[in-house]
């Protein structure tokens, strides 16, 4: 499966990331493509302490779906906030080679598969705002490698939220390297 990486967002100053879910929940909510856009957290870590990290990648396998997205009012608005940057990103190579996790990381996954799932309050996270009753409840991100069997199988459609909704709220961990951008 090959994907669109289309747009790189990274929140910068005082902009929550909850804030900038909300308006992006609104904005893959107007789509015409329900559940073709998905979001990875390219600074997704659980330590030293858990963090999404400062900015997401939009992806599809279907470029008219993020470009539809990309001219929707709520995503213009999201877009054109004070502390929110947008890059153009790269499709990746089929050649790319993927996240290879350091001893460390490999541990903290150890350990927290040894207690038989993941936790949810061990996992980085973000409030957001409900479009439908606008209730703010928080919902908690675990990552995988895109090859992986847990990302395949929760893959396409996407929820409201760009993740997975197979296996609940899982994100592909596409390889950092490959999602770089031009500053200029």
């Amino acid at each position: 499966m090959v994907y669109c990486i289309g747009l790189q967002i990274l929140v910068m100053g005082p902009t929550r990331h909850g804030e900038v879910m909300t308006l992006l929940h609104k904005a893959l909510g107007s789509v015409d493509a329900p559940g073709a856009i998905g979001i990875a957290f390219p600074d997704y870590r659980l330590a030293p302490t858990r963090s999404l990290g400062r900015g997401f990648v939009l992806f599809a396998e279907d470029p008219h779906s993020l470009s539809s997205l990309l001219v929707s009012p709520p995503f213009c608005a999201l877009s054109g906030q004070e502390g929110i940057l947008t890059y153009p990103v790269q499709a990746i190579p089929k050649q790319a080679s993927w996240v290879r996790f350091s001893r460390e990381r490999r541990r903290q996954r150890r350990a927290l598969k040894a207690t038989g799932r993941y936790k949810d309050n061990a996992l980085p996270s973000f409030d957001i705002n409900s479009t439908s009753n606008g209730h703010r409840f928080q919902i908690a991100v675990r990552m995988a490698p895109v090859d992986s069997t847990e990302v395949r199988s929760g893959l396409g459609p996407y929820s409201s939220y760009g993740l997975s909704a197979g296996l609940g709220g899982i994100a592909p961990l596409f390889p950092v390297e490959m999602l770089q951008h031009d500053c200029q």
